[in-house]
């Protein structure tokens, strides 16, 4: 078995298709098919407590004997008339029952038929009750309800929480390269690709098909061709064997198509596991990979090739820092702008940009990187401490003197006193005093470092009292406490 777990998903885009589909499965088999097991349990119950098995079951192992070439029944050699077995077989023989149900094995002029014809009437009412016989694929019998239905449609818990895990293992992956719809309507049409492969090979089948691997496959088979030659990592078992690997994700499609293949020779007569649908499901996937491809605008590239881009980006950061860390400021800041121009984001890459940038405090790189640093949006501690510490650094280092506007200075000194970091706020009132004019939060501005000084500075609170009432005298923030005592 071979699961990709190439990437992990982003919770900030989460995959809501996939998880819709996931969540749509399982209230269908909670809602619908969680009594199956019951049923399916009383129609056999009534098939034999009637004595049902002793007018159809003889009858069927003469025709059975009689017509051994046939293949579906080649296997029946004298059961016991109450064999569960043998009760299965021959609602699972086309031929048979369409002379069963056509009068043409029990008919009017049988002795049998009275008592037979209400009681087969009865059980075929009481399987119509079981989800799976009701709305599972018939390829013999096809209708557009069935057709759809199959694919939301499982067994049991087991075959549910496989086929959902596998779902979510390729799911989210193939809906962030395609997108939601895109992705829904891939995954729809993938299952009845699966199902047109197995009605198309098996077609004389009555045997039911249900559950979500068609679909499944399919989008396996997406996400193969979709990442192609890109190489994947994935998990894989043999028996007790398990381990890691990489491959190019074309790889994997040729080994589950190898695998299905395999299994579809060995087991399809013995085993209840529709191969066929497995392997239609992968190549209708892939046909649907290629005609995405075709067309690149449907494709977010951006997302296929994220570990690549990844892997250049961590290069280059490591190139610059070993640069950095070797005082080749010079060789590591072009490396650093461009990284930036690609990362805008991220804090790593800007913050190592600022430390380049500080040898030259009169060149235009440290003053835009310097502006950049200082309005963050960010409102985390670690944002404001960074934030106090260049504006300290930039106020004291610009050349030939730094560059914030009047909005600029009041938005920061608001913004530093905010977060306590007195200094750096004290710097920038002292540079909006030479025109108080400018600044119409001054005197608030004024009363905070009054207020921040006074526990432990009392001098400097007096100082900046006596500036609010020298530049401010009239305003709220100048006035006196009414209590004395204040």
């Amino acid at each position: 078995m071979l699961i990709p777990f190439d990437r992990k998903p982003d919770w900030r885009h989460p995959p809501l298709v996939t998880l819709l589909l996931i969540v749509a499965n399982g209230l269908i088999f909670t809602l619908f098919q969680s009594d199956d097991g019951q049923r399916m349990r009383d129609a056999i119950r009534y098939y034999f407590e009637s004595r049902l098995d002793r007018i159809e079951l003889p009858r069927y192992v003469d025709y059975a004997n009689g017509i051994s070439r046939h293949p579906a029944t080649s296997s029946v050699a004298d059961p016991s008339p109450f064999d569960i077995g043998t009760l299965f077989r021959m609602q699972r023989d086309k031929t048979y029952m369409e002379r069963l149900r056509g009068g043409r094995i029990i008919n009017p002029r049988d002795a049998q038929y009275a008592e037979w014809q209400p009681k087969r009437l009865e059980f075929e009412r009481l399987l119509n009750r079981v989800t799976s016989e009701r709305l599972g694929l018939r390829p013999a019998q096809v209708d557009v309800q069935s057709l759809l239905a199959h694919l939301f449609l499982h067994g049991d818990a087991a075959h549910l929480v496989g086929n959902m895990l596998f779902l979510f293992a390729v799911g989210f992956m193939v809906e962030a390269t395609l997108g939601g719809w895109i992705f829904l309507a891939s995954y729809i049409a993938a299952g009845l690709g699966a199902a047109g492969f197995d009605i198309l090979l098996n077609g004389d089948s009555i045997v039911p098909s249900i559950g979500a691997s068609g679909a499944i496959s399919g989008v396996m088979g997406l996400y193969a061709v979709l990442f192609g030659r890109r190489r994947v990592s994935f998990f894989y078992f043999v028996l007790v064997y398990f381990n890691y690997a990489k491959a190019p994700a074309l790889v994997l499609l040729v080994a589950w198509l190898a695998w299905e293949i395999y299994q579809y020779l060995a087991f399809s007569d013995t085993s209840n596991i529709n191969y066929l649908a497995h392997i239609g499901g992968l190549v209708s996937g892939a046909l649907i990979g290629l005609a995405c491809k075709s067309r690149p605008a449907l494709i977010n590239a951006g997302y296929l090739d994220e570990p690549e881009h990844a892997a250049r980006y961590q290069a280059k950061l490591r190139q610059a820092e070993a640069y950095m860390n070797e005082l080749e400021f010079g060789r590591a800041k072009p490396i650093l702008k461009a990284l930036h121009r690609a990362h805008p984001q991220d804090r790593r890459v800007l913050y190592q940009l600022y430390q380049a940038c500080r040898e030259e405090p009169a060149g235009e790189d440290y003053h835009e990187v310097c502006l950049e640093l200082l309005n963050l949006a960010e409102r985390d501690p670690a944002s404001e401490r960074l934030i106090a510490d260049v504006a300290e650094e930039y106020l004291k280092r610009a050349r030939p003197k730094p560059r914030l506007a009047p909005a600029q200075v009041e938005r920061l000194a608001a913004r530093l006193l905010a977060s306590q970091h007195t200094a750096p706020a004290e710097h920038l009132v002292r540079v909006m005093l030479n025109n108080p004019t400018h600044f119409a939060d001054l005197p608030v501005m004024l009363t905070k470092l009054v207020d921040a000084y006074r526990g432990h500075q009392p001098d400097k609170a007096r100082m900046y009292q006596d500036l609010l009432l020298t530049h401010f005298p009239d305003s709220r923030a100048a006035r006196p406490p009414a209590n004395k005592n204040a």
